[in-house]
């Protein structure tokens, strides 16, 4: 993804032999964002809550949970990303430990993780374009829309509902699921990713620090 601001190096270690090793990152007043030479970036958002744009109610608790957003272009079509995402001919081939139950809202995404089985419930789904889920306590968003050149435009939300449990465990995998379905869309092989999630923790779990150190102000 081209950037045309004046980026600033960041500390982040090796995204893996797949990927650049140094990372960009832009620094301002509203927001965090990191962006590398993977094609995706993170965006921290600092609205306080959880980004949804609820409307007011009386009394709210003081812990509203926050969001992460995290934006990219895969280098697919949008619908092959979608069929790789929710149709299990597609996603048996490069996600053997997943498995669409029953893509439509109130619907099941079956995950298997260290050998435990995990159902995620589907809040929301539109065909071709957006896919949310309930993963524990928190929510998931991922959307998709056409980018240039047979390409595809992400956005994946992850709002987080206990701020003080936030942690990089839950959301890190989301996002090398992404790195993984670019990769075998484009070279028909299964990724290498064994030096992709120490990198990934890290990055996350400063976004999560820097939100947690701006909402105490």
């Amino acid at each position: 993804m081209t950037d045309n601001s004046n980026p600033k190096k960041c500390n982040c270690k090796n995204h893996g032999s797949n990927h650049e090793s140094q990372c960009q990152v832009n620094h301002s007043k509203s927001n965090s964002e990191h962006l590398c030479g993977c094609h995706h970036h993170a965006e921290h958002n600092y609205h306080h809550g959880c980004g949804c744009h609820h409307e007011q109610v009386e009394n709210p608790q003081t812990d509203l949970g926050f969001s992460l957003f995290f934006e990219g272009e895969i280098n697919a079509t949008p619908e092959a990303v979608w069929n790789h995402l929710t149709d299990n001919e597609y996603l048996s081939k490069w996600k053997s430990d997943m498995r669409m139950i029953d893509c439509k809202p109130g619907g099941s995404f079956k995950v298997t993780r260290n050998g435990q089985a995990h159902h995620l419930m589907l809040t929301d789904v539109e065909e071709g374009h957006l896919l949310a889920y309930l993963w524990k306590n928190d929510d998931m968003v991922l959307t998709i829309e056409p980018g240039e050149k047979d390409t595809t435009l992400f956005t994946f939300e992850y709002w987080f509902a206990d701020r003080e449990e936030a942690n990089a465990e839950d959301v890190a995998p989301w996002i090398i699921n992404l790195y993984e379905l670019e990769h075998f869309i484009v070279h028909n092989e299964l990724m290498d990713t064994k030096d992709l999630p120490k990198a990934l923790m890290a990055e996350v779990n400063n976004l999560i620090k820097e939100q947690k150190s701006r909402e105490t102000l």
